[in-house]
Formats: C-alpha cells, sequence, structure tokens
C-alpha cells in the first residue's frame, strides 16, 4: 500500500427485538480512511454488506422469505442462491452448500484512490474477519455509479457530500467499459460467474492466499 497508513472502521447496529426479523440480517457499514500527514484521517471509501443468518433462521423453523420481507432490497438476490420456503441453497449453485449468505452492496472509492489495489485490500481484510460468518458470498455486478445514481433519484434523495465527490455523473464515464473491469476484478479475485450479472464465492473453497 505505499506509504499511506489505511484503515477500515466496521460497523453493526443491533437491537433486543427478540421477535424482530432484523435479528437474522446484519448490516455492515464500513469506511476506509488514509492517514494524512496532518494526522487527520480522510475517508476515502465505503464498503457495506449483509449478511443474512440463514442457518439461525432454518433452526427456528421460520421463513427466509418473512425474515426478508424486512428489508426486500434483499430478496432478489437471495431468491437466486436460496429457497425462500425453506432457506435450502439451490442445487444449480451447490447441492450440498449450507450455511449463511452474505450479499455485497457496494465498495466504493474516490477517484484519486482507484487502481492502487485498494479493493483487494479491503475484500482480504473483510474475509479474514468475517468469512467464518458465512458460506457463501455473493455480489451483483453493475458499476456503482449506475445503481447509486438510479437508487438515489427512484426515491428522490439529494445525493450527500461524499456521493457527490465520486462524480458519478461524470460525463467521462463508459458504463460497459467499467462494468467489463468490475467482471475481471471480481474473477481474478476467484468469483464464479452465475447469471444476471451475479458473482458468488464459496468460502469453503476459497484461500486468502489467492487475494
Amino acid at each position: 500500500m505505499g506509504s499511506f497508513d489505511y484503515s477500515i472502521n466496521y460497523q453493526l447496529d443491533s437491537d433486543f427485538q427478540e421477535d424482530g426479523a432484523c435479528k437474522f440480517i446484519n448490516n455492515f457499514k464500513a469506511e476506509i480512511f488514509v492517514q494524512k500527514s496532518s494526522g487527520t484521517p480522510l475517508k476515502v471509501g465505503r464498503f457495506n454488506f449483509s449478511i443474512v443468518l440463514v442457518n439461525q433462521i432454518i433452526e427456528l423453523n421460520k421463513s427466509p422469505l418473512d425474515v426478508l420481507q424486512e428489508q426486500e432490497e434483499l430478496i432478489h438476490i437471495c431468491s437466486k442462491f436460496i429457497r425462500l420456503d425453506n432457506g435450502q441453497f439451490l442445487n444449480d449453485i451447490n447441492a450440498e452448500q449450507k450455511g449463511n449468505l452474505c450479499i455485497i452492496h457496494d465498495l466504493d472509492l474516490l477517484p484519486g484512490f482507484r487502481g492502487k489495489g485498494i479493493g483487494v485490500y479491503t475484500l482480504t481484510d473483510f474475509l479474514c474477519r468475517f468469512k467464518s460468518m458465512f458460506s457463501t458470498l455473493c455480489i451483483q455486478v453493475v458499476p456503482f455509479q449506475t445503481s447509486v445514481t438510479k437508487r438515489k433519484r427512484i426515491v428522490g434523495e439529494n445525493l450527500d457530500d461524499f456521493t457527490k465527490s465520486m462524480r458519478y455523473e461524470d460525463g467521462s464515464f463508459d458504463e460497459e467499459t467499467v462494468q467489463l473491469k468490475l467482471y475481471a476484478f471480481f474473477q481474478k479475485l476467484g468469483f464464479s460467474y452465475y447469471k444476471d450479472n451475479l458473482f458468488y464465492l464459496n468460502t469453503a473453497e476459497m484461500s486468502l492466499a489467492r487475494l
């Protein structure tokens, strides 16, 4: 990583609701910082992911679909990997696969910090710390410039300062080129292409040495 000192701050919010469906979904937010020469940390990226606790859902005889109703945006991707009635993994992934499912939502870096290997270091740190919590890791690989901007527009939100600094709507942005680069990035990390721009990684078959 050169002479720069990078760090990641992970955050998980929880509550004491015994019957709350969200207790079966761990939503993590992470911020990536670089230490400036002045000693002040500068936020240069963000990384968000959810771990759906399929094992606990099954153990308590709950319906994955009922749990996921609390966060409907997860239903589409989860339905590609598990049966929403019983939590079993679909045969075209791995008939013997069991465990929890992790979904990466986004991994964004400021323009000046792209192409420096920070994304690989972030995923390596994340997998080292969290891979024991799930058996399958998945991501829908579309340019985050496209997905974030569309999401903001759909819900009628104004872009926050950090999102604006990402220059999502830069006129030089070429969606097709960026998508191909993302495909190559995740394939190089050992992810397998599934369908509908979805890539996945079985943690039982992975090695951190490959990253």
